[in-house]
């Protein structure tokens, strides 16, 4: 399944990417399950997403939505720091 990711300053500057599209290995994919496969890319992307003190919001498709959110096939996924917007 695919996605698109988005990504809001100050992650984006962190990962030199504004966005990207993503092929979800979750046998049922949800934000957090996206989170997790990012974070496995080690380095840049573990600061990214699971520094300890960083939070990081999630919207899907522009709307605000907890990391348990289930994700469908074409959805955008934009991530982004509290006061970002979505």
């Amino acid at each position: 399944m695919n996605i698109r990711i988005v990504y809001a300053d100050p992650i984006r500057d962190l990962l030199g990417i504004e966005q990207e599209h993503l092929a979800v290995s979750a046998p049922v994919p949800t934000v957090q399950s996206v989170i997790y496969q990012l974070v496995a890319r080690g380095g840049r992307w573990a600061d990214a997403f699971a520094h300890p003190g960083r939070t990081v919001l999630s919207a899907v498709n522009r709307q605000v939505v907890r990391r348990d959110h289930p994700l469908l096939p074409g959805d955008v996924l934009a991530l982004f720091p509290p006061g970002a917007g979505a």
